[in-house]
């Protein structure tokens, strides 16, 4: 399974999620010897058919009252350990985050701002300085950080009174702009022709603040925070400065999707658990990479490309176990062989030739021939089917540990 996530890593790094992987394991200019020498074709397809995340037979008396039966026990595993191994800075950020999927889910929704559209929608909590990510269902992002002193910076869709007042109880600021239709918003606050552009009018109620900032006429920019107590506006811009501390924190979760989409390693699929899966390694990867810096602080700066650099070595490192015990037992399989060809039949040694037969593994309608026989079942194999020289693909995974 390291394997199959490590070539995973590697499609998204090439960035071939939407091409055919017939293509990437063929032996023409399209292909990748890498992932001939891990799987063959095959194989991978079947092992990425076959994945299930959990018990069958119980699944549909978990359905009942889990739409999300399917896929629970490893998703909270995954946000466990995303929580454990990584404390937050003092600013994080929640929004959205979409998941691509066109196939049937009950959960599936249409977000017409979002560039997939079509998807599985869920919230992310990420670190501003660092873009560290981790996910939860609740509409409050209060229970991976409570008590610990930071601020939340979110858009309009969370921010109320009521929740910055709940927030501070729990020792967590509050920062995010507010809907117009907020009932505790004073009507001084709303967008007005008589108000100049650039103009800013504050509030302070029950240690929370609001600013009403207008960037141009007849509309206003509502901002409520339970970090700021001042007012504070900035000399040269002449915006408030919650206006310029929320422009600073508010883009942590656009930065995730940002890279989750440059590299993806999400496939098409018809099952949405496998649209999760691919998705938890998406973030799995940045947050990977998050302790990697943090423990080699250097490596960033020498490398200009260090995210594709990073996510390359990773899937290598995956891939590298696997391929070695392959290896071994392909040349185990060679040795036994004498590295000799099929012996040629009494026709052939009358022609002179060999004769042309059409290749075991491709399907007929290619109609693909050759003079190559497999040493160990010694069936007709083309080059895109032989991993060794002498040996098909089918011998090579049954000779494979």
């Amino acid at each position: 399974m390291k394997a199959v996530i490590g070539v995973l890593y590697l499609l998204g790094v090439y960035r071939s999620q939407h091409e055919s992987l017939r293509s990437l394991w063929s032996s023409g200019h399209s292909g990748r010897p890498i992932f001939k020498a891990a799987f063959s074709i095959n194989r991978f397809e079947q092992i990425v058919s076959f994945l299930r995340f959990d018990d069958r037979d119980t699944r549909q008396v978990r359905k009942i009252n889990d739409k999300f039966a399917p896929f629970r026990s490893l998703w909270n595993a995954f946000n466990e350990n995303c929580r454990k191994n990584y404390n937050v800075g003092p600013y994080v950020t929640t929004d959205e985050h979409l998941i691509p999927f066109r196939g049937r889910c009950s959960f599936r929704q249409y977000m017409p701002k979002k560039p997939d559209k079509y998807g599985m929608k869920l919230f992310l909590m990420c670190d501003v300085a660092t873009a560290w990510s981790t996910i939860h269902w609740s509409q409050r992002p209060s229970a991976p950080i409570l008590n610990s002193g930071v601020n939340v910076t979110t858009d309009n869709w969370f921010t109320s009174a009521k929740l910055a007042a709940d927030l501070l109880c729990k020792h967590i600021t509050l920062l995010g702009t507010m809907r117009k239709n907020k009932p505790e918003i004073p009507p001084e606050f709303h967008a007005c022709k008589r108000r100049p552009v650039g103009s800013s009018l504050f509030g302070f109620c029950q240690k929370q603040a609001m600013v009403s900032y207008v960037p141009k006429r007849n509309k206003a920019v509502v901002i409520l925070s339970s970090m700021h107590d001042k007012k504070e506006v900035d000399e040269v811009s002449g915006k408030p400065v919650m206006i310029l501390d929320y422009n600073k924190t508010k883009g942590a979760v656009d930065r995730v999707d940002q890279l989750c989409h440059t590299y993806s390693v999400q496939r098409r699929t018809k099952h949405w658990p496998l649209a999760y899966f691919c998705n938890c390694l998406n973030l799995a990867a940045i947050n990977a990479q998050v302790v990697f810096v943090a423990k080699f602080p250097g490596w960033e700066a020498a490398s200009p490309h260090r995210r594709r650099i990073f996510l390359e070595n990773l899937g290598l490192q995956l891939l590298r176990p696997w391929m070695q015990e392959r290896a071994q037992a392909t040349q185990s399989a060679l040795k036994r062989c004498g590295f000799v060809k099929q012996n040629p039949t009494k026709e052939e040694q009358q022609t002179g030739a060999r004769k042309r037969r059409r290749c075991h593994i491709c399907p007929s309608s290619l109609d693909r021939k050759t003079v190559d026989r497999c040493c160990e079942c010694g069936q007709p194999c083309c080059n895109d089917h032989k991993r060794v020289t002498v040996i098909c693909d089918y011998c090579c995974d049954s000779l494979s540990p």
